[in-house]
């Protein structure tokens, strides 16, 4: 009986050592809330790492998309045998579907290192954008409406509003002359960009945001002519996308004026919203192309 109770003990530590070194030396662990998401989005990743060594010595969360390519966003040292951690990301406002991987990769103090792939799929939204037709903008020397406010989405009399209701004025025309002037200005610190290659028709909330953020604005956009496709916004915010239908430049000045058609993204103050949409977030999308959010550990 001693002798079998001596053999099993022999056994059970013989198997306790294998179990020992058989084991992974760091253990990693990922549960995405979504493996499904639409572009702007916030997901987040609940993390559990522990090593059977000294400490975890280097956590990194890589991302990568055909978009925007291969980039740690996030790092950090834990210095501790356990992470548990819930990362929260952004995503950023991509204009086409994506597949996005996560790459986890926890390492412990002796250079071992376990790493987890999660792919999310993310759908843009492709909404169109709601169009407002047939505004026009005078000529300042005809006496009519010469300016458009985006809070009251009308076009208003640079003479008689207030001045935070010119959001887009027809320039003032040069001393003696009855041109209608050929440029647009904002006496609410607004820019313009000039894009004839945007698909207006297929205009989203998405792509106007993605061509204003990447193009040179400036405070006022000159040399006008019709067909022209006009983005205007505050700071790296789009505010709309506007195409000019007509121009009539006729003897006098009575009927001088320009004819748009404008797909604003911001709504007016008679629904309840600023003109300046909400705040930055991924989004927002705060560095670059990234919008990720290292939240609390959990």
């Amino acid at each position: 009986m001693k002798r079998f109770l001596w053999c099993v003990v022999t056994l059970m530590a013989a198997m306790a050592c294998t179990r020992e070194e058989d084991a992974d030396p760091v253990i990693l662990f990922v549960t995405p809330n979504t493996r499904e998401a639409t572009a702007t989005d916030k997901i987040y990743f609940d993390i559990n790492s522990n090593t059977i060594n000294s400490e975890i010595s280097l956590f990194e969360i890589e991302r990568f998309d055909k978009c925007y390519g291969s980039k740690i966003v996030y790092s950090t040292a834990p210095r501790s045998k356990t992470f548990n951690y819930r990362f929260v990301y952004d995503l950023p406002n991509y204009t086409e579907d994506q597949i996005v991987e996560f790459i986890f990769y926890a390492t412990d103090n002796l250079g071992n290192t376990q790493d987890i792939h999660i792919s999310i799929t993310v759908h843009t939204n492709s909404v169109g954008i709601e169009e407002l037709s047939g505004i026009t903008l005078y000529s300042p020397l005809s006496g009519k409406n010469d300016a458009f406010s985006f809070g009251l989405m009308q076009s208003v009399n640079s003479k008689t509003a207030l001045p935070e209701q010119l959001d887009i004025c027809v320039c003032e025309a040069a001393e003696g002359s009855e041109l209608l002037p050929t440029g647009w200005t904002s006496a609410t610190q607004l820019r313009f960009c000039k894009v004839n290659s945007f698909n207006y028709a297929a205009a989203t909330a998405q792509s106007v945001e993605v061509v204003y953020a990447n193009s040179v604005t400036e405070p006022m956009v000159d040399e006008l002519s019709i067909d022209d496709i006009i983005f205007v916004g505050r700071d790296n915010r789009a505010i709309a996308v506007i195409r000019i239908v007509n121009i009539y430049d006729a003897q006098g000045v009575e009927n001088d004026r320009y004819d748009v058609n404008i797909k604003p993204l911001v709504k007016g103050e008679d629904e309840g919203e600023d003109n300046d949409e909400s705040e930055d977030g991924e989004g927002d999308i705060v560095e670059d192309e990234d919008s990720s959010t290292e939240q609390d550990k959990v």
